[in-house]
């Protein structure tokens, strides 16, 4: 599985529909701030992110995505959903520029 590679079906239903996932390249974390990534879904229906296959990375550290930091929350990582399935909003409190991801975000079709 790569990045960018398009819907996979996952052989999955939900509802009574097929899921599918795709990986979508967050690029590099923002620093105490948001931003908005397009996911390339188009006509979702339901729509989640799978923390399973999301993580963000740098150098030899790797923290799963969304991340709740146990000792500071202020240093943890949100990710969500909008715009029916389109865009995914990352949003940090702290500095996390040193760091880039992906996301998967699994859904079925309307």
């Amino acid at each position: 599985m790569s990045i960018g590679a398009g819907k996979i079906l996952t052989g999955e239903t939900f509802g009574g529909k097929p899921v599918y996932m795709r990986l979508v390249d967050i690029g590099v974390l923002p620093n105490n701030t948001s931003k908005t990534i397009n996911t390339g879904i188009t006509n979702a229906y339901y729509f989640w992110i799978d923390p399973t296959y999301s993580m963000v990375i740098s150098g030899g550290a790797a923290y799963p995505l969304p991340y709740v930091d146990p000792n500071n929350v202020a240093n943890s990582i949100a990710a969500r959903i909008i715009a029916n399935g389109q865009q995914v909003v990352i949003t940090t409190h702290s500095n996390w520029s040193t760091y880039a991801g992906f996301v998967a975000v699994r859904y079925t079709k309307q």
